[in-house]
């Protein structure tokens, strides 16, 4: 089963990583495609990094995990929102850069 397991979150997750970097550049061009990559990559990291750490501490203080996936859920339906509102942009921009 680890093997399969391995072989399924690769895919999964590989697929994520090379969907990142084109979708950047759709959404926002290639002027500013370094800089806006590196704050994904940082924030991404930033909350890998301190949602465990945060997630322990919220169920050491209250007994229970359900203020934690609360506020995953307001922080994923934001996302959602905030991703809902960006288009691409327009051909004319995208062949000046």
């Amino acid at each position: 089963m680890l093997f399969v397991f391995a072989v399924l979150y690769g895919f999964a997750h590989g697929g994520l990583f090379t969907v990142i970097s084109p979708t950047v550049a759709e959404l926002f061009g290639t002027g500013s495609h370094g800089a806006l990559f590196g704050l994904i990559w940082f924030c991404g990291t930033l909350g890998g990094s301190m949602g465990p750490w945060l997630t322990g501490y919220l169920f050491d203080a209250t007994g229970s995990y359900q203020e934690a996936f609360l506020i995953l859920i307001a922080f994923g339906l934001m996302g959602l929102v905030l991703i809902g509102a960006l288009s691409p942009l327009k051909q004319s921009i995208r062949e000046v850069h």
